[in-house]
């Protein structure tokens, strides 16, 4: 795993340096990891909570065994105990243009359109962290430089900052130079015990992202310390002499090898694609840490960077953002659901569960009303004997509110071009669309019987309707949502 001479560029060192599958390694680096937690959370007790949950001989051993590994694999974590934390005060943060400028990722809310832009290539879908951006940047096994995105071409040196992230290692094994990128974090547990300690409301923090990105630009290093900030590593800008077999996810994974942590991802297809999606949404309210959707990076590392970019966006990455009505709905659960009391904590649960069991008779209903003409409905509804009152009213009230709609959007082309604005604009609106839709009811009720809508008679259509395959599909997972919409609690 370690690269003992970077300048050695053979073939033997290259094979050396590339080999992530040493199982052997990732036991010691797991080891390192679960021996600083031990060490921490007993000095942590010992010191601040006046408990010894093991002895000075315990502690002293798990030490000696720390420091042997740190040594045997090059690898240091910035918490680790064998680390003294020097802490630095500075009057400002210096700005640096990046060598690797950063560019925003293109977005879409529809799964099938992420499905359609991965096509028939391979992707790695991870997680889409809410926190601040930051740059690392490695030599000779040593973190020398970080900074944060900034506007994508210019950020902010952190770097004394980062030295005291809760999860950075400090020295890694290889010793070539490495660029990463990752999300800088406060996650919800931390957010949840530093907003417990002040008594003032006024004076609480917001939310995780505004508190991690004030955290991790502070001039005074142990203030970030103090909040806990955590990184997880999304992207490998540059590692020199590493063959990385042209694949996204083996750089993420020689990464955790490492010591870094990574975000959550997995290797797929356009096929398998939304079944990882719909996975990934089940773990949003379960998260300690804060995301606002998911990223699809192209495998190919070569075909990726082929494609270049656009003037915005990268072609290599597409985000997947969750629906806004989606995340609101998380916001609510999470933070002020428990602080609510019980009537709307009860409230809640009630509008929640029946929502969850009408959303997809909700859903099929929509569907049904874009793609398929009226004309068409209405023999559906005579074929299935629905009432001719019924298929009256139905078919009355799916006219009007598109002509409703449309003579809506007359009116506001008008106010614009009489430049009409304030209060004036609501008596300019109401009035017009009262005396609208008396006339638009009016003329629809006419048309309707002027059809001959309501003749008892025994109705002929010239439309043959079926229900083709897709139709059968489309139906049976509908009923397979109504059925654990009542079945999963």
């Amino acid at each position: 795993m370690c690269m003992e001479d970077i300048s050695r560029n053979t073939s033997e060192n290259i094979k050396e340096n590339n080999d992530i599958s040493g199982n052997n390694d990732n036991g010691k680096i797991a080891r390192i990891k679960e021996l600083v937690k031990q060490l921490n959370d007993a000095a942590k007790k010992y010191y601040m909570e006046d408990t010894e949950i093991m002895s000075n001989l315990e502690y002293d051993a798990l030490y000696d065994e720390l420091s042997a590994l740190e040594k045997e694999t090059g690898m240091v974590m910035s918490n680790s105990p064998t680390v003294k934390v020097g802490y630095e005060v500075v009057s400002e943060l210096p700005k640096e243009a990046h060598e690797h400028p950063m560019l925003s990722l293109d977005k879409t809310k529809d799964v099938g359109a992420l499905a359609s832009w991965l096509g028939g290539q391979k992707g790695v879908i991870s997680w889409k962290m809410d926190g601040l951006t930051v740059v690392l940047t490695y030599e000779n096994g040593e973190m020398i430089k970080a900074v944060t995105r900034g506007n994508g071409e210019i950020g902010e040196v952190i770097t004394n900052n980062a030295k005291v992230f809760a999860n950075v290692p400090h020295h890694i094994p290889y010793k070539g130079k490495l660029t990463i990128r990752g999300e800088a974090v406060i996650k919800y547990s931390d957010f949840n015990a530093i907003n417990e300690k002040i008594t003032d409301a006024e004076s609480k923090y917001k939310n995780p992202r505004n508190l991690c990105s004030g955290s991790v630009r502070q001039l005074d290093n142990k203030i970030t310390k103090e909040r806990n900030v955590h990184f997880f590593a999304f992207n490998l800008v540059d590692g020199e002499d590493v063959d990385f077999h042209n694949s996204f996810k083996y750089q993420l994974d020689w990464l955790a090898q490492q010591g870094f942590t990574v975000v959550e991802h997995y290797l797929t297809d356009s096929a398998a694609l939304p079944d990882k999606v719909r996975k990934f949404s089940e773990k949003i309210t379960e998260n300690d840490f804060p995301s606002d959707g998911l990223v699809l990076m192209l495998d190919d590392l070569a075909y990726g960077r082929s494609l270049g970019t656009t003037a915005k966006f990268p072609r290599n990455a597409m985000a997947f953002k969750w629906a806004v009505g989606y995340c609101a709905l998380v916001v609510f659960q999470q933070f002020i659901l428990p602080v609510s009391p019980m009537i709307i904590a009860t409230s809640f649960t009630i509008f929640a569960t029946y929502t969850r069991r009408m959303f997809p008779c909700l859903m099929t209903g929509a569907l049904m009303l874009t793609c398929t003409p009226l004309r068409y409905l209405i023999v559906a509804l005579r074929q299935l004997h629905i009432p001719q009152k019924l298929i009256v009213a139905i078919s009355v009230t799916l006219r009007y509110f598109p002509a409703i709609r449309e003579e809506i959007g007359y009116i506001r082309d008008a106010m614009k071009l009489r430049n009409i604005r304030g209060l004036d604009r609501l008596e300019c609106t109401v009035m017009p669309l009262m005396v609208s839709a008396t006339e638009t009811a009016e003329e629809l009720s006419a048309a309707a019987v002027t059809r001959g809508i309501e003749n008892p008679a025994r109705k002929t259509s010239a439309v043959s309707l079926r229900m083709p395959a897709a139709d059968c599909i489309g139906m049976l997972a509908v009923f397979i949502l109504l059925v654990l919409s009542y079945v999963v609690q």
